[in-house]
């Protein structure tokens, strides 16, 4: 299980060409990594979405509503890996659905995982298509005013058994 407490799920945007970036303070996730077979490793996540964290609160509560993340309908995101393939000695490919706002998109996307101490840490990125997603209603789907393109960082901390 992961240290929550160690760990963080942050994302970037645009709005009108400035980077906005906010987080998740709410996540959950497991992983099981066999170094010896990675391809039977297995990886999920599930995101609090009213979790959503930005420094201005007049920000998190447009986030939540209806226009963007409709949080209220669309309590959590989740993803859960499909295939593991390693990479290197200290990266693997994950690949697997993405679920946010009842929608599914595919991803493949990098991590890299390391152990030290009785902890394994996994650190990636991926960018999303927030359209994809039904992020961003009216006048905020315009992408020339919010971006489309949402990178989304995780750096993960799990104790090891």
């Amino acid at each position: 299980m992961v240290l929550a407490d160690q760990s963080e799920v942050a994302f970037t945007t645009r709005q009108m060409g400035v980077p906005v970036e906010g987080k998740f303070r709410k996540f959950s996730a497991t992983a099981r990594i066999d170094a010896a077979a990675p391809h039977n490793s297995s990886v999920s996540m599930s995101v609090d979405m009213g979790s959503i964290y930005f420094p201005a609160p007049e920000v998190v509560q447009e986030a939540k509503g209806v226009d963007w993340l409709d949080t209220s309908k669309f309590a959590t995101a989740e993803f859960q890996s499909t295939s593991v393939k390693p990479l290197d000695a200290r990266r693997v490919e994950v690949s697997g659905p993405l679920t946010i706002r009842g929608r599914s998109k595919a991803l493949v996307f990098p991590v890299t995982v390391t152990s030290e101490g009785g902890q394994t840490r996994a650190a990636g990125q991926f960018v999303l298509q927030r359209g994809d997603f039904g992020i961003g209603a009216g006048a905020w789907a315009d992408p020339s005013l919010v971006a489309n393109d949402v990178t989304v960082k995780f750096h993960l901390k799990f104790k090891d058994h």
